[in-house]
């Protein structure tokens, strides 16, 4: 009876899926259904059957996108920078790694500002940044650029913070590392503590900066004799950016990655800034401080000149005359003042004030997307009446208690707000929890999950594999507090073991449904949740709020992960 339930409600959406598409879906979505050309009737039902229930499309071999692809990148003082999210460059790293389809090894390159002023300076090492593989942005100094010269850079992708993930992908994939940098010992002390965090972690080779890479004959032998897949030298920039680039042909390794000074992290030589001078961007003070003589030029000089070169180039880019402007005739002694004279007459196009261009396209976002809210937590509030009434009356017949179950939860940005639930537990379940923190099945430590968890009830099996004891919830979307579309609202304890990384799933409202609903729910870790999250933040839009929508009825119907 139950599955004759569940079938009937999956061709139920199927059908409205069908009558309403023309209407739920945009040009964008039709255009992603469709692939270009007129498909047939029964081809074209097919993959809007397919999009509705939440299967994934047909794509073509040829859409994917290349690791060599060089699409999206910006450029900062004449430097390719890649704007892409943590997560998604440790997996090129791994995947180039993999893929040994390449003849040459792949060069990983940071940049933050000091490197970017060497830049400037030094002819040879700017060419070497420029046909590196990938240039990722570190710090502060990048993410105002950003601001400045509007670049969509997504995340500061910085190595230290890169090296963990890095390091967790590797164990699981069986990825070989070698590291080369440091003082004697450094290397070795940082790879012991990563074998520590991750015991399958295969690091095939450790040397340091010093001694034991003086030879450069034996230090190539040595490396080229552990076979490695990725070589993360910490010889400080530019010296480990030039010997990747001078050696690039003679190492047999995939992937080359110039990390600095994170060894010295890592080992414990070194202590990091605290996470909330890390988060507030001023890590550059506490390196000062922890080193006054080797760093003090480096960001008292350096800063203030680099940011000087981003005005300026800012001014340039704002400044420069539109087509038709330029000077036709050509210069000569003769006739130079004159040519001056009348440039210097022409008129400019005006500086464009970009901050307040942004501010505007994001208030019309963020009030479209409210408006998106409250019309669908309007819609289901009448037409759930009847459903939501049924699970009161039910819940108050099978145990004592209150219908609704409020608990605190972390919102936008950490402010915390009251989060409605229909009870699914009996009264006694935070008091039973300790008892039972031994037997948590969620992957990660961060969130307690059990499939069989004895504190539900029977009517709260039902409504949590179903997801309506989280229909209360839509109160809070007509609060503000939360949205339809967005990251999974958090315990307060949850935050607290958070990363800097994990953090980011703060910086939106949290949702009733996101990538995480559709894509397993609980089966899912607590790592692939916030990469899914991540994920929503940097593609969030009315569009896909939409896409988001018409894919949960049917995973919600299906009841996978839920528990």
């Amino acid at each position: 009876m139950r599955r004759t339930v569940t079938s009937f409600f999956l061709a139920l959406q199927r059908l409205l899926a069908l009558c309403i598409s023309p209407l739920l879906f945009p040009h964008t979505i039709w255009r992603r259904i469709i692939r270009r050309g007129r498909p047939s009737r029964p081809h074209l039902f097919r993959r809007l059957w397919q999009y509705a229930l939440g299967r994934p499309l047909e794509r073509r071999p040829s859409s994917r996108r290349s690791l060599d692809d060089r699409s999206g990148e910006s450029r900062v003082l004449g430097v390719r920078v890649h704007p892409l999210t943590m997560n998604d460059a440790v997996e090129r790293i791994i995947e180039a790694s993999r893929n040994r389809d390449h003849r040459l090894m792949r060069r990983v390159s940071f940049v933050n500002a000091d490197c970017l002023n060497k830049a400037v300076t030094d002819r040879h090492y700017h060419h070497i940044l420029n046909s590196s593989w990938l240039v990722l942005p570190d710090g502060i100094g990048l993410r105002i650029a950003s601001h400045l010269l509007r670049m969509p850079l997504r995340d500061n992708v910085n190595g230290t913070d890169l090296f963990p993930l890095l390091c967790e992908r590797a164990a699981i994939t069986g990825t070989r590392l070698l590291l080369l940098g440091g003082k004697p010992g450094v290397a070795s002390a940082a790879a012991d503590n990563m074998r520590q965090r991750f015991a399958d972690l295969n690091i095939v080779g450790c040397l340091d900066g010093y001694a034991e890479s003086a030879d450069t004959a034996k230090t190539l032998s040595t490396i080229n004799a552990a076979r490695p897949d990725v070589i993360l030298v910490g010889l400080g920039a530019p010296t480990q950016e030039r010997w990747l680039h001078e050696h690039q042909t003679e190492l047999n390794a995939a992937v080359g990655i110039g990390v600095g000074g994170l060894f010295d992290y890592y080992s414990g030589r070194i202590k990091r800034a605290p996470l909330s001078w890390r988060r507030a961007g001023v890590e550059w003070v506490w390196r000062i401080l922890q080193e006054p003589r080797a760093k003090w030029r480096r960001y008292v000089v350096g800063n203030p000149a680099f940011l000087l070169r981003i005005f300026a180039e800012r001014r340039r880019v704002n400044r420069l005359p539109s087509r038709g402007q330029w000077l036709q005739e050509p210069v000569t002694p003769a006739n130079w003042a004159r040519v001056h004279a009348e440039s210097a007459a022409q008129p400019r196009l005006p500086a464009v004030n970009y901050r307040h261009r942004f501010l505007r396209r994001q208030f019309a976002r963020t009030a479209l997307k409210r408006v998106f809210d409250v019309c669908i937590a309007a819609s289901a509030i009448v037409l759930l009446a009847p459903l939501l009434l049924l699970t009161a009356l039910a819940i108050r017949l099978e145990s004592p208690g209150p219908i609704l179950f409020s608990q605190q939860r972390v919102g936008y940005r950490g402010r915390l707000f009251s989060m409605l639930k229909f009870r699914s537990m009996y009264e006694d379940a935070e008091a039973r929890l300790a008892s039972l923190a031994g037997r948590n099945e969620s992957r990660g430590g961060v969130l307690f999950k059990m499939k069989q968890d004895p504190r539900v009830t029977r009517i709260g099996r039902i409504i949590r594999r179903l997801s309506i004891d989280e229909l209360p919830q839509i109160l809070n979307v007509l609060r503000g507090d939360m949205s339809i579309v967005g990251p999974r609202p958090a315990l307060p304890s949850e935050v607290a073991n958070y990363s800097a990384a994990d953090r980011k799933r703060l910086q939106t409202k949290p949702g009733l449904t996101c990538y995480w609903q559709i894509g397993g729910r609980s089966d899912l870790s607590f790592e692939q949740q916030v990469a899914l999250d991540c994920k929503y933040l940097s593609q969030q839009s009315v569009v896909t709020d939409i896409e988001i929508v018409a894919k949960t009825v049917p995973a919600v119907m299906g009841g996978k992960g839920a528990y």
